[in-house]
């Protein structure tokens, strides 16, 4: 029951970041006790359209540290979703509850090359202005990617959290 094959669609420039992300993650045991899940992952990049070559190359050093980051360190300190889970909530440079705010609030300042951020446009006048603000009696949210990326994060944690719980509420239904 339930899905088991996986496509993940991304940009070419994120394909292997991606690649380890989503490997580690989809056969990562939901504890030390459980089985792996029996995922098949498939992966499909699309062309780097849009960007100059050296904003492609910007991106392509930075994903290439992130992927040397998770497939030398990230997956072998945590194993299992729930260490996962309480990396990304507790210690993540860009999940924890205290980043959300300040990204959310225009506190926080990225620290990257400006062509970094410039292709996934925020210079410098972009990181000052603010994702939340006031306008004609309504809150107004701009969601910049680090704030819905936490988001995923938070719902599939909220999901594997109940599909835990409700795993257990079965079992000790049926003893």
């Amino acid at each position: 029951a339930g899905w088991k094959k996986v496509l993940v669609v991304t940009n070419e420039f994120h394909i292997e970041r991606s690649k380890a992300i989503f490997d580690w993650i989809f056969h990562a045991p939901s504890s030390d006790d459980d089985a792996l899940a029996p995922y098949e992952m498939y992966y499909l990049s699309c062309n780097n359209v849009g960007l100059s070559p050296e904003a492609v190359s910007s991106r392509k050093a930075h994903e290439a540290r992130g992927e040397a980051n998770v497939q030398n360190n990230l997956s072998t300190q945590y194993p299992t979703l729930k260490d996962v889970w309480e990396f990304l909530t507790t210690q993540h440079d860009f999940y924890t509850a205290k980043k959300l705010v300040s990204t959310a609030t225009g506190e926080d300042r990225v620290k990257a090359d400006n062509l970094l951020k410039i292709s996934y446009g925020q210079s410098s006048t972009t990181l000052s202005k603010r994702s939340m603000e006031w306008k004609d009696g309504r809150l107004v949210l701009a969601l910049d990617m680090y704030v819905i990326v936490a988001l995923v994060v938070l719902v599939l944690g909220l999901y594997f959290s109940f599909w835990k719980n409700a795993r257990y509420v079965k079992e000790f239904k049926s003893v």
